[in-house]
């Protein structure tokens, strides 16, 4: 049913217009299918904005290592937290051009809430992506511990989510984020 708002012959404007908007500073939600390419919006980051890291708020441990491999593949510096302990300090400096967190370690460790404070990554993190935003997982953390005054819900579950919604669910994620990093 909702294939039919979004046209497979679009997808790459869709991308296109993403990428374009995060490379001018503007915030973004991309909401396609599975496979179509959503990750290649940050994925692109680091090339339009070298020396900059891409922080991936994900909530599966198999996502983060995956994406992680498949980035070191590509030729980019790419790490999850909770890898390896030795890689941690590693992650402390800015090393990465991609670093991959879950919600529970990032907004629920004050080590690596204030490690996200440092100065090096206020000076280097210039991208903060949150992946597979319609888990139960990451909205629930969201939503049961942090967005008590700021729920973000669809009325009618039939209707097609609009570009007000989107930038709506935007601005909620990105404020918690800047008020917690």
């Amino acid at each position: 049913m909702w294939e039919s708002w979004v046209d497979p012959g679009q997808l790459a404007d869709i991308l296109e217009k993403a990428i374009k908007a995060i490379s001018e500073g503007n915030d973004v939600f991309v909401g396609t299918k599975t496979g179509s390419g959503k990750s290649m919006t940050y994925e692109s980051f680091p090339v339009i904005k070298p020396g900059s890291t891409v922080l991936v708020i994900a909530p599966l441990l198999t996502i983060m290592s995956e994406q992680s491999e498949k980035l070191q593949k590509l030729g980019f510096k790419a790490t999850y937290i909770g890898k390896n302990v030795s890689e941690n300090e590693v992650i402390e400096q800015g090393k990465y051009d991609f670093v991959f967190g879950s919600p529970e370690v990032l907004v629920g460790d004050t080590k690596w809430r204030e490690i996200l404070k440092s100065d090096v990554y206020q000076k280097h993190m210039a991208l903060i992506v949150v992946d597979e935003t319609h888990t139960v997982v990451v909205m629930s953390i969201f939503i049961n511990i942090f967005f008590v005054d700021s729920l973000f819900m669809y009325s009618d579950y039939r209707r097609v989510p609009n570009e007000n919604d989107a930038n709506n669910l935007t601005k909620s994620v990105l404020n918690f984020l800047w008020k917690y990093f």
